[in-house]
């Protein structure tokens, strides 16, 4: 729940890491007992037991605060390769600026591409894997197909109405 320690750029201080996860701390909280945790862990924690995972002492999640800011300032600092880096992303970040660079983040799965074999089609890119520009291209035909049905049966329907309005003016 934590930021896996291989993302990080430099070595870091024990304090950066949550009292139970042991991975650098996300969203630091910190207990009345003054432990660190990751907010969602402890969260989490305290949705089954009451108590504080290291000492076991009585804990209620009104009792949990963020840490205080010097300790967040130093925080923000730590350096993190980016989580897409794994499809490619060489993008290095301060803590606090990490959810912003992942939010639009061209290498992840879920950011938009284009085609590259050139049919056109606009993907999300853990679709790419699975595109098919013939199947994409085929959809296609078929769209403009019943839109050129659509179009022929209005033509018909207009040529009617038009026979029915000349006969009336013939009249």
């Amino acid at each position: 729940m934590g930021f896996d320690e291989n993302r990080l750029i430099d070595k870091v201080d024990d304090e950066f890491r949550c009292s139970v996860c042991h991975d650098i701390l996300e969203d630091p909280t910190i207990s009345q007992c003054e432990h660190l945790f990751c907010k969602l862990y402890i969260n989490e924690w305290l949705e089954k037991e009451s108590s504080c995972p290291i000492d076991r002492k009585h804990l209620r999640s009104s009792q949990l605060c963020s840490s205080d800011r010097f300790f967040r300032n130093f925080y923000s600092r730590l350096k993190l390769k980016c989580i897409f880096e794994i499809n490619g992303c060489h993008n290095i970040c301060r803590i606090e600026d990490l959810e912003s660079h992942q939010n639009k983040c061209q290498f992840s799965p879920l950011s938009e591409l284009d085609c590259d074999k050139g049919c056109g089609a606009s993907m999300v890119r853990n679709e790419a894997s699975n595109h098919n520009c013939v199947e994409y291209l085929k959809k296609i035909i078929e769209n403009l197909m019943e839109e050129k049905e659509g179009f022929i049966r209005r033509e018909s329907e207009n040529e009617e109405v038009i026979t029915i309005l000349q006969k009336s003016l013939a009249k």
